[in-house]
This record gives C-alpha cells, sequence and structure tokens, in this order.
C-alpha cells in the first residue's frame, strides 16, 4: 500500500492534523504501526476516535491497520469515514480502492448520464462546509469589485471593479448551487458497510421472506428506510432488499 504513515511532529504535526487530535496518542498509534503492532495501534487509534470524534487522519491510519489485520470491513468501513472528511485525498481514495478490489461481491452499476457523473465528482471535490466557505469568501469579494465598481473615480478601477464582481459573481452562484446540491446529497443518500462475513439480502423484512441474494463483507450498500431490526438498502446496481441491521454499520 503506498504512503501508508508519515510520522510528523512537532509544528508541522500540527499543521497536518487536526487540533482535535491527541497529539500524544496519534504519534502513539503511528509508532505501533510502523512496528507491525496492529492490534495496539488499532486499540490507539479507536480511543482517540471515541475521546475527539472522526478525522480524515485518524480513521485512515486507523483503516491502514484493519486493512494489515485482514478486517476487510472495518478497513473499508474507515477509509469511506476518512474521505467525508478529506474528500480530495489521493492516498484515502488509493487505499479504498485497494481494498475494495478484495470483496467478494462484484456488483455492476445503474447506467448514469455522463453529466450526472461529472456533476457528483464536482459535489465530492469538498466536503459541504468547504464549498459553504468558498461561497461565502466569493460573496465578499463579489460585493468588494462592486464597491469599488461604484465609488471608484479613475476608469482603470473602475473597470477592475467591474471584472472582479463578475468573475467572483459567477463563483458565489456555482459555489451556491453546488453547496445547495451537496447538502442535498448528503441528506438524501446515507450509506452503510456490511461488516458481516455474509449477509442475505431479503425480499421483506423478516426471516420468512424470499432469500435475494448473499452479500459479503465489505460491501457498500445504500440505506433507504428501517424497520426494528430490519434496514433497507439499495445495491449499487439499483436492487433493493432488506438487511438485518446487525450485519451493517452506518459510514
Amino acid at each position: 500500500m503506498r504512503r501508508l504513515f508519515v510520522l510528523i511532529t512537532g509544528c508541522l504535526f500540527f499543521s497536518t492534523v487536526s487540533g482535535q487530535i491527541d497529539s500524544s496518542s496519534y504519534m502513539l498509534g503511528n509508532i505501533l504501526y510502523e512496528q507491525a503492532k496492529y492490534t495496539e495501534a488499532i486499540s490507539v487509534y479507536e480511543r482517540l476516535i471515541e475521546q475527539k470524534g472522526y478525522s480524515a487522519e485518524v480513521n485512515y491510519n486507523l483503516g491502514n491497520c484493519y486493512y494489515k489485520t485482514g478486517d476487510l470491513g472495518n478497513s473499508i468501513l474507515n477509509y469511506e469515514r476518512a474521505l467525508q472528511f478529506d474528500p480530495g485525498n489521493d492516498d484515502i481514495r488509493y487505499n479504498l480502492e485497494l481494498a475494495n478490489l478484495r470483496i467478494r461481491d462484484k456488483i455492476g452499476t445503474v447506467d448514469e448520464l455522463i453529466l450526472s457523473i461529472w456533476w457528483r465528482n464536482i459535489l465530492q471535490l469538498f466536503t459541504t462546509n468547504t464549498w459553504t466557505i468558498i461561497c461565502m469568501v466569493a460573496a465578499w469579494l463579489a460585493l468588494s469589485g462592486f464597491a469599488i465598481y461604484r465609488l471608484a473615480k479613475q476608469m482603470t478601477w473602475v473597470k477592475s471593479g467591474f471584472y472582479l464582481f463578475a468573475a467572483f459573481f459567477f463563483v458565489f452562484i456555482l459555489s451556491l448551487l453546488i453547496t445547495i446540491s451537496s447538502n442535498n446529497y448528503n441528506i438524501h443518500h446515507q450509506f452503510a458497510i456490511v461488516m458481516e462475513p455474509s449477509a442475505i439480502l431479503k425480499s421483506e423484512p423478516n426471516e420468512s421472506s424470499t432469500n435475494l441474494s448473499l452479500i459479503h463483507e465489505g460491501l457498500k450498500i445504500q440505506v433507504l428506510d428501517q424497520q426494528g431490526e430490519w434496514t433497507e438498502v439499495k445495491m449499487s446496481d439499483g436492487n433493493v432488499g432488506w438487511l438485518m441491521t446487525a450485519s451493517i454499520e452506518a459510514i
């Protein structure tokens, strides 16, 4: 696996790792990983997540540890969680792809319009919070350009203000649309990972219903609904069925 860990110290550590992360625990987990003490490293990272919550750095490293121990479900789960905080991280995506190659189920996908795929890829370039920040910055720059355009006396500044306003007003509108779309996508598209070695997809939320298919650990599915101990899920090929809630874990 590529670039699994980089040990970072001092100020460099704090420039790349979220301030919520306890540096001593994080570094201890890294050291344990480098010593091939994967189980001990997992305990450190899991405890850190319990105390501080999810983060791209910790979940990524935790996913690497689980991958080394052969725990495919937890490995993919943590890579997916890491991507939610840093969707543009190539290392996370690369390791997630490696882990997905080991999944037993090779399920196709529903044909989509190229435009839909393109738009979804744009949404996933950054988190919704990042798109919101881009939108706000663009709005302020557009207002600044408009102010220069209206208040400047020299024609050079008037032109510059107009171009600044036009450019960043366009960026503002585009980033606003992306922010709204990204938020709606996150609300209506909840995903989970199959954690059991195997699970039976049922036609209805009860044991006596028809078996639709047998799926395996590590598969990513979309969550649609939940009834008691059962969760309605949608496969990447568009098929819908019910799984025992205990057999999956939400990303």
